[in-house]
């Protein structure tokens, strides 16, 4: 998404969110101005399925990782329900040992390959499940699970929860982003197709949202006045920024934003 002129920009001017390798599915790319607004996408809602496979567990929680246990018994599909109900909301989430949290400036997964376990109950935070409903079974070891989640959620860790609630040995067998705040399957391009689009700078122009779709839920206001004083002292934006950030040293939440454009309007 962004301005079709920024096509003619080097790669530099783009950036993209992530998604985890062997995962598949949505990946938003804002270009040239657009990424100013890449921390608001950054915080809207992604919606995934995923595949649990039942009977192994494995040390990075997917299907990639070393087979560390496993369980005999078969999952009873109203069992799945009953966990899948408790783990709506504000959910207090332990990161997987594989991932890219820091540990004196070196990534976890990084010391877990080296045969160290870090501690990831110390970076476990509150992420916030919309909906989380169970799709169907896919086998009698497999089922496949959609969740509509806040920013900073694990997939994997989600698995493992439902793992160990129903004392089963599982990971997630795959991964699909199906939603990313305003984009879903149906508005999305493709990367094959893309490389066909690759030469043909007026269909590209055709397919490329513009900046206001990531926008479209932040208020907005319309000023009639012709000059207004729009200053406020530092003493009031500092005090802004405290009461509405996010987290520490937050200025570029909407909230935050939105406070201090308010406050100027309204002084």
């Amino acid at each position: 998404y962004g301005d079709h002129r920024d096509l003619h920009y080097p790669l530099r001017r783009q950036r993209q969110m992530c998604i985890r390798d062997r995962a598949k599915g949505i990946l938003p790319i804002a270009l040239g101005e657009a990424t100013k607004t890449v921390p608001y996408i950054h915080e809207k809602n992604k919606t995934y399925l995923f595949a649990i496979k039942f009977g192994e567990q494995t040390d990075t929680d997917d299907a990639t990782g070393k087979i560390i246990g496993k369980s005999d018994r078969k999952p009873d599909i109203e069992q799945i329900k009953s966990v899948l109900h408790d783990y709506v909301g504000p959910i207090n989430q332990i990161p997987p040992i594989y991932s890219a949290k820091k540990f004196n400036g070196i990534r976890s997964y990084e010391l877990a390959r080296k045969g160290v376990v870090p501690d990831m109950v110390s970076k476990a935070k509150t992420v916030h499940i919309e909906n989380i409903k169970l799709v169907e079974m896919n086998s009698d070891s497999e089922c496949t699970i959609e969740v509509t989640c806040g920013t900073g959620t694990y997939i994997r860790s989600i698995s493992k929860h439902i793992g160990v609630k129903m004392n089963l040995c599982c990971h997630v067998s795959r991964i699909e982003r199906t939603r990313y705040g305003p984009f879903n399957l149906k508005n999305i391009l493709s990367i094959d197709r893309l490389m066909q689009l690759n030469h043909d700078i007026d269909n590209l122009n055709m397919i490329i949202s513009p900046i206001e779709t990531v926008l479209d839920d932040i208020l907005a206001v319309l000023i009639f006045i012709k000059e207004i004083k729009m200053s406020i002292d530092t003493k009031t934006k500092q005090d802004l920024i405290k009461k509405f950030a996010r987290k520490e040293n937050d200025t570029g939440s909407p909230e935050v934003q939105v406070a201090i454009l308010t406050t100027r309007i309204t002084n």
